[in-house]
């Protein structure tokens, strides 16, 4: 059985948490962008081995990044509105 993503090592999404703070929002975007043309195009057609647990895996890794990198985001624009 492959682990879920939000099963993971805490110590990977703390790093992930990091490198988002520390990123300049063009960085982000362009890693929100990455991750949503993976998920719409690519991640339906790449090869994985055959277990569908395995597709399952990338595509919730991909969801929980992308969901923080708009966390990250919104964050920012609330500290400059505030």
């Amino acid at each position: 059985m492959v682990e879920k993503p939000e099963h993971h090592a805490l110590g990977e999404w703390v790093e992930v948490g990091r490198k988002l703070r520390s990123a300049p929002n063009g960085e982000i975007l362009s890693l929100i962008g990455s991750v949503e043309s993976y998920l719409e195009d690519k991640l339906d057609n790449e090869t994985l081995p055959s277990s569908p647990d395995y597709r399952e895996y990338f595509r919730g890794y991909a969801e929980t990044i992308l969901e923080a990198a708009w966390a990250e985001l919104r964050k920012r624009n609330l500290k400059q509105l505030g």
